[in-house]
């Protein structure tokens, strides 16, 4: 069995502390043997302190690393400039030697816990300055449909207090009329006004129903036109009853529409190339799915 040694994992809070004991006491004691300038010890920790302040902000580490290398290096610095000059082996030298190397532990694990709630942390300051964003993004918008309404309608005071954006091409927009009798129908009124006020491209266009109360509305606006495209037929083939919607297209947020054939009736009417046969083909579809699969 062969051992191998990985060099390049970093030092946890047991093996990184006495390392580090280990070679300040070592260098220290050579230091001191050989009448070196203390000043030395603390010039070589300062090149330290500096140059794993540039690694760990190449590297994106925490501050709290960054901020645990920088006590180190200043303790580091500190103790051999002492020792170099006075000795190192003397009680207080080993204590205070130790006592450094123990809070080293302890720094390096908060700092190992504080870089594995970083990506975390990183993602949740992500998510909410996003969701700041999108919250700026709706009040400019429903300030905008707020004047809107009362420049083509002539109803000040409408407040958005809804705004939910279609997966593409459109939003829906909820608004509370102000007291006076105005109602969604007045707004219902103006839909081409307001598609031309808001500059809509050409297919698109605002519909308007009632809201949730009498004096409430509900505006859905496309920016996309969702009826000029092609759409597939669905892949669920499963077979329907009368008592539930034949999906026959798209409204123009893009959601399923069709209605219910129990007890209905329908007449197809429309010029040549309208879809009337294309309608036809897809009613089939869904009410006979097995059949014309084959």
């Amino acid at each position: 069995m062969k051992l191998a040694l990985d060099w390049d994992r970093g030092h946890g809070p047991v093996t990184g502390p006495i390392n580090a004991a280990a070679a300040t006491l070592t260098t220290s004691w050579a230091g001191h043997l050989l009448d070196t300038p203390w000043p030395t010890a603390a010039a070589i920790a300062g090149a330290g302190l500096i140059g794993s302040h540039i690694a760990g902000r190449l590297r994106h580490v925490t501050t709290t690393t960054l901020h645990m290398r920088a006590a180190a290096w200043l303790g580091i610095g500190g103790w051999s400039s002492w020792a170099i000059a006075h000795g190192p082996w003397s009680t207080w030298s080993i204590g205070t030697l130790l006592g450094g190397a123990i809070g080293l532990g302890a720094a390096i694990n908060a700092a190992h816990h504080a870089e594995a709630q970083a990506p975390a942390k990183a993602a949740a300051a992500e998510t909410a300055a996003r969701e700041e964003q999108r919250a700026a993004q709706r009040g400019v918008l429903a300030a905008e449909w707020s004047e809107r309404i009362a420049r083509v309608c002539a109803i000040p005071g409408v407040q958005i207090v809804g705004i939910e954006h279609w997966q593409q091409g459109g939003y829906t927009l909820d608004a509370e009329l102000p007291p006076g009798g105005a109602s969604w129908k007045d707004l219902a009124r103006r839909t081409d006004a307001f598609a031309a006020d808001a500059k809509l491209p050409e297919g698109c266009g605002v519909e308007i129903g009632p809201g949730t109360h009498r004096g409430a509305a509900i505006l859905r606006i496309a920016t996309e036109n969702h009826l000029q495209a092609d759409v597939d037929y669905p892949a669920d083939y499963t077979p329907l009853t009368v008592n539930q919607p034949v999906p026959l297209g798209v409204r123009r947020d893009g959601t399923v529409y069709g209605p219910v054939n129990r007890q209905a009736s329908m007449l197809l009417v429309g010029q040549r190339g309208s879809g009337k046969t294309n309608l036809m083909h897809v009613i089939g579809v869904e009410e006979h799915p097995n059949e014309n699969r084959r």
